[in-house]
């Protein structure tokens, strides 16, 4: 499929926003679109580190555009290399599983813990591109991309 680049912007735009947010970060939606399609600094203070939270799904989005215009299959290591830009300039240890355990404040549930964290990764790889090698129709590729984000 071909989108044009006003929607892939969007996207780029939304979701920097969203999950930077997510992580805590404060700059606005319209900072937003200025640091991701007009290149610029936010006025008011902000930080490095939530300038670049922004700015790295620039080259994140580009490399998963390309990977799939590539056809390249799901793996662990292409959801690696997709985290080592994201956290780009913020990280030490981009790229890595976690070496340390995490919690998702106010969640009910336990996330795994580091030394099992290669084992689900690599079989949540394997399994989502198993299930997307077999989608019949674009509805089922959707499907399968909702309930495994769910993961």
């Amino acid at each position: 499929m071909t989108y044009s680049q006003n929607y892939l912007d969007d996207i780029l735009v939304r979701m920097a926003y969203h999950s930077s947010g997510i992580e805590g970060n404060t700059i606005s939606l319209p900072e937003t679109v200025s640091i991701i399609l007009e290149s610029t600094l936010p006025r008011n203070g902000k930080s490095i580190r939530e300038f670049y939270e922004i700015e790295n799904h620039k080259q994140a989005f580009s490399y998963l555009l390309d990977s799939l215009a590539n056809h390249q299959a799901l793996t662990v290591g292409l959801v690696q290399d997709f985290h080592a830009l994201l956290v780009d300039r913020l990280q030490h240890d981009r790229g890595q599983f976690k070496q340390v355990q995490n919690a998702i404040i106010g969640a009910e549930f336990q996330t795994a813990s580091p030394a099992e964290t290669p084992y689900l990764m690599t079989q949540w790889a394997d399994n989502t591109a198993y299930r997307l090698e077999h989608a019949q129709n674009e509805k089922e590729v959707l499907e399968i991309l909702a309930d495994t984000h769910i993961q």
